[in-house]
Formats: structure tokens, sequence, C-alpha cells
């Protein structure tokens, strides 16, 4: 199945999907602005699900299954702790609770709940380095194309540019794809067409 992302407002990534991923440490999972992105009829059990976790070293998933038109939601608590190398967002804990526990389906929403605007840049990263855009899967399902819309939530209040995170996101994406593409598809005459190609993007020249 290809994965497509999007980085959109928290509100607008929700609309029409059917799952539900929302990662924060439990302090932020707690605020306001990410409460209000929980079905209401869920909430109840929303704040259940983070008031006795303990994410330990790598974090966790905990998962509610509904009978409305949300019909999984999963929180993914994130510690609290990082080394002094690593960043607060802790990245490697969201890449690899969503790698492991996205929703399925084929319209899900991924938002990161961060203490500052400043944190989503390492959001976007996380999020897409754990969503590879390379495949070459031939069953029926590999065929079809899957939407993750993805939102970044900072409980400051602050905002966050779309723009920037989208290039981000994307440029992650794009090489990964081609780390991960064999070299029998990804020779040296193919890897110079790609070259080419991201050229003319930025209007320079090979």
């Amino acid at each position: 199945m290809k994965t497509e992302i999007q980085f959109n407002t928290p509100k607008t990534a929700l609309v029409g999907a059917t799952g539900l991923l929302i990662l924060g440490t439990p302090a932020n999972l707690k605020a306001d602005a990410v409460t209000a992105c929980v079905p209401e009829s869920a909430r109840a059990a929303w704040t259940a699900m983070i008031a006795d976790a303990n994410p330990g070293d790598m974090g966790i998933k905990r998962t509610l299954y509904t009978d409305g038109d949300m019909r999984q939601i999963s929180v993914g608590i994130l510690p609290t702790r990082a080394s002094r190398h690593n960043c607060p967002t802790r990245p490697d804990a969201i890449s690899g609770i969503v790698r492991r526990g996205a929703p399925s389906g084929e319209n899900i929403a991924i938002l990161v709940a961060v203490s500052t605007a400043d944190e989503a840049i390492a959001a976007a990263c996380a999020v897409g380095r754990s969503l590879p855009a390379y495949t070459r899967k031939t069953s029926k399902a590999s065929k079809r194309r899957r939407i993750i819309q993805v939102g970044v939530i900072p409980t400051d209040g602050g905002t966050v540019d779309l723009d920037e995170v989208t290039a981000v996101a994307e440029g992650v994406r794009f090489a990964a794809r081609l780390v991960d593409a064999p070299t029998s598809e990804l020779d040296t005459e193919a890897f110079v067409d790609v070259a080419r190609e991201t050229a003319e993007i930025g209007r320079a020249h090979v």
C-alpha cells in the first residue's frame, strides 16, 4: 500500500479519518488542545488510558476501539526523559510507535503533541522517517493508496509552519526512498536522473 503524507492543522487532519493516533508526553497529552481532538464520546476512556501509563524508555501505545465513525483511537505515550545526546521531543520514540502502531485503514490521522512550535520539525522528521515512500509489494492491497493526515499540536498555543514541516518530512522520506531502493533499480544512471530531476526543483544544474 502506497502511503501519502499530508501535513495540516489538527482540525483539518481529523476530517474523514477512521483511525487516530495521538503521540506526546503524559503532560502534553493532558493539554486542552489535545483533549479537544479526541471524540467527545471517547474522552473518559482517553483520560483513563493516559492516567497511569508508564512509557518506559521507548514509549508505549494503548488503543481504544469504538463503534463510531472513528473506529480506532490510539495514544502513543512518549518518555519524559532524554539523554543529553537526544532531542527532548524524543523522535526516536515517535518513529518506533508510528512504525509499529499506526492505525489501519486508508484514511487515518496522526497528531503529535509537543511543548512548543520549535519542536515541530523534529516531530515531522520522526513521522516521515517511520512511513517509508519506497515499496515494491505486488499484492492487491499494495496497489491501494493510504492517506495519512499529520498534525502537530504545540501545547503552548504556538503556530506551526506547515510548509516548513512538509518540506522537511518530504526530504526525509525522499532520502529514505533512495536508500531503500535496490541497486538493480537505482543504478548509477538512474541516480543521475534523480539528481537532475531534483536539481530542476531548486533551479540548479547538474
